[in-house]
């Protein structure tokens, strides 16, 4: 007879969920439900499978894995808690954990080849005093939603026009906890996402932020031709109103991030904005009396020929109400 194993004291485990994310078409959305039981630490997204590249001309694997243009976890049938895209999330790992994650594309032409790439979805605030405070009480909402898109053949290998599919999907585990205190779970943390292009004349660009709440950390990156390049932003503004809450140039802040984040090397075209150096859950910039003000992103930059795109990652913390 199979005996129950019943858990009184808060307790942490890892679950697979049984349904994975299987992809059969470029642009196409998969979704798949996530367990709504105890409380929820992040999600572990291991992305493997096999590709043929054919009909291409010197294709080559990407430095960075962005076949995933879209990736979503939604509550309640609608709230969107983090929205990026993988290659976002990959270097949201980098500087967290301060490491480079697993990746792996091997470039082919009119041949098979495999992709590999593991990211965590952190729904706690890495290395906080208490990670937990914002792990996810699950059973407060109707639905948990992960959602994902591939793109097209050049986000798996650049200078391909044709990639097939043999078996590309993404397993999910979640890290659990069983029995959550009281006190813990009281907030929420949530990423955005925008991304806006560059003309070629501009000097100063601007990407309005999120307001009403604490904003904890921006990431922001800068693309040519689909590509992280380190010429295009020259200093880096966060204006609330009149009143300047950021100003560094590009090397200062890389400086610091390389430092702080623990990195040994420093991805190309990345910068972080750290509100919480401390990792306190209570520091940050709070925003949440001054949505009337406007907050903005003002980035000094030197734009170019090609196509530019500046992608900005904003984490908030949220009450839990």
């Amino acid at each position: 007879m199979a005996q129950t194993v019943e858990v009184k004291e808060q307790f942490n485990f890892d679950h697979r969920i049984p349904n994975p994310l299987v992809f059969t078409a470029f642009n196409q959305e998969q979704a798949i439900q996530i367990d709504r039981l105890h409380g929820i630490r992040s999600l572990t997204l291991y992305a493997h499978g096999n590709m043929t590249v054919v009909n291409t001309n010197n294709a080559v694997a990407t430095a960075e894995p962005r076949f995933v243009t879209d990736l979503r976890l939604t509550v309640g049938g609608g709230t969107v808690l983090w929205a990026g895209d993988w290659q976002g999330l990959y270097r949201i790992n980098n500087f967290e954990y301060g490491v480079v994650p697993l990746y792996t594309g091997l470039a082919g032409n009119n041949a098979s080849f495999a992709v590999m790439s593991l990211v965590i979805m952190d729904l706690q605030y890495v290395w906080g005093t208490a990670p937990i405070d914002t792990a996810l009480i699950s059973r407060l909402f109707s639905s948990i939603e992960l959602r994902a898109r591939v793109g097209g053949a050049t986000d798996l290998q650049a200078g391909a026009d044709a990639v097939t599919f043999g078996d590309f999907r993404i397993d999910v585990t979640l890290n659990e906890i069983v029995n959550l205190k009281e006190g813990f779970g009281r907030f929420v943390k949530k990423v955005s996402f925008v991304e806006r292009a560059l003309t070629a004349t501009q000097t100063e660009f601007v990407i309005p932020l999120p307001t009403g709440n604490m904003i904890k950390k921006v990431w922001i990156r800068s693309f040519r031709n689909a590509d992280p390049v380190a010429d295009i932003i020259n200093n880096i503004k966060i204006m609330v109103g009149g009143e300047t809450l950021y100003d560094e140039d590009r090397m200062t802040c890389r400086g610091e991030q390389q430092l702080r984040d623990l990195m040994n090397t420093n991805p190309t075209g990345y910068y972080e904005v750290n509100f919480n150096p401390d990792d306190i859950l209570s520091e940050g910039a709070n925003l949440s009396k001054v949505a009337s003000l406007g907050a903005n992103l003002v980035l000094d930059v030197t734009s170019g020929a090609g196509v530019q795109l500046i992608r900005a990652m904003v984490m908030e913390i949220l009450p839990l109400k």
